[in-house]
């Protein structure tokens, strides 16, 4: 990732590229599809992604119903926080429950 510097402060800031719904999803896929919290695994509802004004909103739905639902979350939380890491995106991980 390319920084430029803030003429202001003198500080680096990262450059980002536009990020769009497609780019979103599949991010999101990239980092998700290691994570299989009580052995379900975790599929992105690309329909419902939305932006607002910061951050993006992500629906995700396990496979089948977690038996300890705090892996699940703790699995979304971990997925969130390297999308903000490594890929300069903020995201909010939507829970949603099995079909």
């Amino acid at each position: 990732m390319r920084l430029s510097c803030c003429r202001i402060w003198g500080c680096k800031v990262r450059k980002t590229k536009p990020s769009n719904k497609q780019t979103v999803a599949d991010a999101v896929r990239k980092y998700i599809k290691d994570q299989h919290p009580g052995g379900t695994t975790l599929e992105v509802i690309e329909q419902g992604i939305r932006k607002e004004r910061y951050w993006w909103y992500v629906p995700v739905r396990p496979h089948v119903e977690p038996v300890k639902r705090y892996e699940y979350y703790e699995a979304l939380a971990d997925v969130e926080e390297a999308l903000t890491e490594h890929e300069n995106l903020t995201v909010f991980l939507v829970p949603l429950s099995p079909e």
